[in-house]
């Protein structure tokens, strides 16, 4: 009798386990059902610009991106057109070059007043690759007398001057001052130097 009890218990057991996946299973069919009713849904516009600022790398500061441009490895491609531009702006720079040092020295020139005497200005300094004479005439400044090399490492240059008293040297490779060796006359310049002193007046020869 009491097995029979227990087969009827395992029975009614059984019978209620089935039952509840039955349901389950019932409850899992709806559920899929449902979510297979669901429309799609389109993403708004704004996700995709959103997820790519977050992603994009930050911007590196000027003086970062200009050094990685420098260090960058670049091949020159070089065509006719580029050459002739290229040998253009070198022949008008050049040209400006030169015409801008004759206009310096009739700028600075014309300051001085009085009749001019013609002076040539001469040094004679092996391995010089530029000399310019400088002096109270110019305000001690090179540009526009640069003195052009000859000969015999001969350096020249001829300056209209009114009449009165100079100081002048010669500025080498424009680091070293040089007085001119040929100069009857000299000047301490108060820092341990000498200026050349040149006298212009009615009796004076032209040429030093």
């Amino acid at each position: 009798m009491q097995k029979i009890q227990d087969d009827n218990l395992q029975g009614s057991t059984k019978c209620a386990s089935e039952t509840a996946d039955l349901l389950l299973d019932d409850e899992l069919r709806t559920v899929v059902h449902a979510l297979k009713q669901l429309p799609d849904l389109e993403a708004p516009a704004s996700l995709l610009p959103s997820v790519m600022s977050a992603l994009r790398e930050r911007r590196l500061p000027w003086y970062r991106r200009l050094y990685n441009w420098a260090r960058a490895p670049r091949s020159i491609t070089l065509s006719p057109l580029r050459i002739a531009f290229a040998t253009v702006l070198l022949l008008v720079g050049t040209s400006l070059l030169f015409t801008r040092f004759p206009a310096e020295r009739q700028s600075h020139l014309a300051q001085l007043q009085g009749e001019r005497v013609p002076v040539v200005f001469m040094l004679t300094l092996p391995n010089a690759q530029s000399v310019a004479v400088v002096g109270s005439f110019n305000q001690w400044r090179p540009q526009g007398f640069e003195m052009q090399g000859a000969e015999q490492h001969q350096w020249t240059i001829t300056l209209e001057l009114p009449q009165g008293r100079y100081e002048y040297a010669f500025l080498v490779d424009g680091k070293e001052m040089i007085p001119d060796p040929h100069a009857s006359f000299y000047q301490n310049d108060g820092f341990g130097n000498q200026n050349a002193v040149l006298i212009l007046g009615e009796s004076n020869g032209q040429a030093i």
